[in-house]
């Protein structure tokens, strides 16, 4: 793609691409999700080395 002259206000995004830099703006994964995975991971550890013992 061309370099636009320099006299030209720049180009805004097309809406689809605002919508995804919105979007991402954030990490893929909330801590407190990451957090609660591990707890269940654990509960269900416990769980399980339980009914074993």
């Amino acid at each position: 793609m061309a370099a636009q002259p320099p006299d030209l206000p720049p180009r805004d995004p097309s809406p689809a691409d605002a919508e995804l830099s919105r979007r991402s703006a954030g990490g893929a994964l909330s801590p407190w999700l990451l957090i609660a995975g591990v707890v269940l991971l654990g509960v269900l550890a416990f769980v399980v080395f339980a009914r074993l013992g």
